[in-house]
């Protein structure tokens, strides 16, 4: 019998009926002892559970152009694996991996870095469910890299987080100054930026900081101190990479 999402056995003793949990481990366990005393039954058995768990690896070579990979059209979960190493193209410029479901339109879009990033976050694993209508669903992941302009996370909702620094000096005290900095990935929506400056005098040497002007590219920022001097810059943006 089943009681509370556990297997209940019962178990007759000399004297009297006991009952006994079994939780998954216990079951796993006694499955592979009996199985071992039958080394044919055992080797198919790991033959089996090794291909179950094998996940699905579309890319064995990094890409340099958007590259689709199509999965069979079968109702289920499958794991994707993507090494980090295929999760940076071989050339430069922001390309996706497109998993797609065959005789569907449905996907799940994977970024991959320019050859000129580095990604922070390791391997990429995540599932994937097929439903009976062919709709490919796609369990959350977020991939984290950076480059010579600064730090990112792409997010598997399409939210994509970019920060880090810019060093604007000031030409005339107390005359805003402003420098155009490129974000470390494009995002494809104009985006939104905060700003905040690094002194040791705030709201004396260092006057203010702001955004404006922000492209799917680009964000003018701006530093106003009262001394001509080099002001350090921290930004963070927020957008959609896709």
């Amino acid at each position: 019998m089943r009681d509370g999402g556990k297997l209940m056995a019962n178990k007759w003793t000399s004297t009297t009926l006991v009952d006994k949990e079994y939780d998954n481990e216990d079951i796993n366990k006694a499955l592979l002892d009996l199985l071992k005393k039958d080394n044919e039954s055992y080797d198919f058995f790991l033959t089996i559970s090794n291909k179950l768990n094998v996940p699905t690896q579309p890319l064995t070579a990094k890409i340099s152009t958007n590259t689709t990979y199509l999965l069979p059209n079968k109702t289920g979960t499958t794991t994707i694996y993507i090494p980090v190493a295929y999760l940076v193209s071989s050339a430069v410029g922001s390309f996706t991996l497109s998993l797609k479901v065959t005789g569907t339109t449905n996907q799940v879009i994977v970024p991959i870095a320019s050859s000129t990033d580095t990604i922070t976050s390791g391997d990429l694993l995540f599932d994937v469910y097929i439903n009976s209508s062919g709709q490919i669903i796609s369990k959350e992941w977020s991939i984290s890299a950076s480059n010579s302009i600064g730090n990112y996370v792409l997010y598997s909702d399409r939210v994509a987080r970019q920060w880090g620094t810019i060093t604007i000096t000031t030409v005339t005290p107390s005359v805003p100054q402003g420098a155009t900095l490129t974000f470390p990935k494009p995002f494809s929506a104009n985006p939104f930026t905060v700003t905040n400056g690094r002194s040791t005098g705030p709201g004396v040497a260092l006057l203010g900081t702001s955004s404006t002007n922000e492209t799917p590219t680009t964000v003018d920022i701006y530093v106003n101190r009262n001394t001509a001097v080099a002001a350090v810059v921290f930004w963070m943006t927020d957008g959609v990479w896709r």
